[in-house]
């Protein structure tokens, strides 16, 4: 069965991100053989600025190496990845989802099923748009999307694989003023009504920890930020269904050099 490399926050743009960033490409290529047992899951904040650059162009080249190595990428928006964090563009979304998930036309949530492992990635703005809320970086998956994935995880395709794997960007747990997920009680019903979720991945706090057994989900990690950027370390989290929770591997280094040093 496929193991999933939990990535987030890479915020290529910002400072030497892109360089950090790069050597974790050439770490993971090096390392970890064969790439064709890894699914990569980003969770949000691809870029850090994508008005006026070509940032978006540039975490592609990145993650078309892995490609090319033979590692799947599946990869969530973050409200970075709609123009500068703070105040959200809506006309980055087709765009984004053009550039890293191959549909401009998109609907959230998106639907993989890979190895008998179901992944249902959220796009935690799509309740941010409007043009009274753009402002600050909470996200909100909104009414549509929350009843979109309710069926999805009645669906009897979801409910027939031996996992399913839900990602999103915002933190469900963490109540930071202006940077929370604000129906993130709605979504605790929808997963605790079907009680078949078997990991949530996110990140947007760059902290990278460990909720386990929150909302009755086994696996909960924040996956901090994978190249360094403030306020912590590297992170990239290894999760192997064949193993206990307690045995997922956490690859933290410095902010300097190899991920694995």
């Amino acid at each position: 069965m496929k193991k999933i490399l939990h990535l987030s926050d890479l915020h290529i743009g910002f400072g030497a991100m892109e360089e950090s960033f790069q050597q974790l490409t050439q770490d993971l290529i090096a390392q970890l053989q064969p790439a064709s047992d890894y699914i990569i899951v980003i969770t949000g904040d691809l870029v850090e600025k994508p008005v006026g650059t070509n940032q978006y162009q540039q975490a592609r080249d990145l993650l078309a190496r892995l490609e090319s190595a033979g590692f799947m990428v599946l990869a969530a928006p973050g409200n970075h990845d709609f123009n500068n964090g703070v105040v959200l563009d809506p006309s980055f979304l087709p765009r984004f989802n053009e550039t890293f998930c191959g549909d401009p036309h998109l609907l959230y949530p998106t639907l993989n099923v890979i190895d008998d492992i179901a992944f249902i990635g959220l796009n935690s703005l799509e309740a941010e748009f409007n043009w009274y809320d753009r402002m600050f970086a909470d996200g909100e998956l909104g009414k549509l999307q929350l009843q979109r994935l309710n069926a999805l995880l009645g669906d009897s395709i979801v409910c027939s694989c031996a996992h399913r794997v839900l990602y999103l960007h915002h933190h469900p747990f963490d109540s930071i003023p202006l940077s929370a997920l604000k129906d993130s009680r709605k979504l605790r019903r929808v997963i605790q009504k079907h009680g078949n979720v078997d990991v949530l991945l996110f990140g947007h706090n760059h902290l990278g920890r460990m909720c386990n057994g929150s909302w009755q989900v086994p696996r909960c990690y924040d996956g901090g930020s994978g190249t360094g950027k403030r306020p912590g370390r590297k992170r990239l989290r290894l999760i192997d269904f064949c193993l206990s929770p307690e045995q997922d591997q956490d690859l933290a280094g410095g902010n300097g050099g190899s991920l694995f040093s």
